[in-house]
């Protein structure tokens, strides 16, 4: 009798410390950081983990991991084992440099922001698809030793969406881009290797019928948004490699300030226009995509 109003009592006690801390139940989520869980304990500082630096959190309401200038040293960087549509937001510049993988995704996922990531994988795959993902609006170089970007079998809905973001992807040993069930480029086209495309039959990039392993380069078409496209301003020679000419036809023009945006839509360079003709130096910028805006008109200008 003792025993069993003892044991009554002290199941009574746990319910009743429970209910006065409800707080100090630790909430796990179905994502890792530098091969550690996630959970409600460590969401706010995951800089806290072993290999890992600068800004990394998790906000759970929003379902979003943001990566603010951090570098992880790691095996496995960030994997989504089943946050649907996670969103891996980017701030500034990030580096992983993994020996397994830097981001493996088993259900929808995306990554965005106005940010970098350079993902290096010594020993296999950068980014490993296991479902859908997204790239939007940033700019990523992931290259791995075997492949940059790849999917288990490009069967199993590994859709890879690139919407307006610049994606550099390398896999020296076996392919840069392969094992994918499909590819979507939104205001975004392969620039590199010349002639490259996506083939649904072998379930990657290839050129002239092969997966291609050097750097596979998919950049914006459009730089600026709410932009309108007009006639009456010519940019040439374009491609250029030290010195553009624009040409502006209304000469009511004149006077106003031509500024030069990178693909990710930050300012680079500005030059006030005083002749209908203007020569534009850009001997400095680094090789790509740059747009020359002049009031509401925007031209497309390729640096060699």
């Amino acid at each position: 009798m003792k025993k069993t109003l003892l044991l009554m009592m002290t199941v009574l006690f746990a319910i009743s410390m429970q209910a006065q801390n409800p707080m100090d139940k630790t909430t796990t989520y179905e994502l890792y950081v530098a091969g550690t869980q996630v959970t409600s304990d460590n969401a706010n500082d995951l800089s806290i983990l072993p290999g890992v630096s600068g800004t990394v959190m998790y906000d759970h309401t929003t379902k979003t991991l943001t990566l603010d200038n951090a570098t992880m040293e790691t095996g496995a960087a960030i994997e989504n084992t089943g946050i649907y549509n996670l969103k891996i937001n980017l701030i500034g510049d990030n580096t992983i440099n993994a020996s397994v993988f830097c981001v493996k995704n088993h259900i929808n996922t995306k990554i965005k922001g106005k940010g970098s990531l350079i993902a290096n994988s010594s020993n296999s795959v950068s980014i490993f698809m296991l479902a859908p993902l997204t790239i939007s609006d940033c700019s990523i170089e992931a290259e791995g030793t075997k492949w940059g970007i790849a999917g288990n079998d490009g069967a199993s809905g590994e859709d890879l969406v690139i919407d307006k973001a610049l994606v550099k992807a390398t896999g020296a040993l076996v392919a840069s881009i392969a094992d994918i069930q499909s590819l979507t480029l939104n205001t975004c086209e392969i620039t590199a290797p010349v002639g490259a495309a996506f083939d649904e039959n072998l379930h990657g990039v290839v050129l002239d019928g092969s997966l291609v392993n050097e750097q596979v380069v998919i950049e914006p078409t459009e730089g600026i948004e709410n932009t309108e496209y007009t006639s009456g301003i010519s940019v040439y020679p374009n491609p250029a490699s030290s010195f553009v000419n624009i040409s502006i036809e209304n000469t009511g023009i004149s006077g106003l300030t031509l500024q030069v945006y990178d693909i990710l839509g930050k300012l680079v360079q500005t030059q006030v226009i005083t002749a209908k003709t203007t020569s534009l130096n850009i001997g400095d910028l680094e090789k790509g995509i740059y747009f020359i805006k002049i009031g509401n008109t925007t031209k497309r200008l390729i640096k060699e």
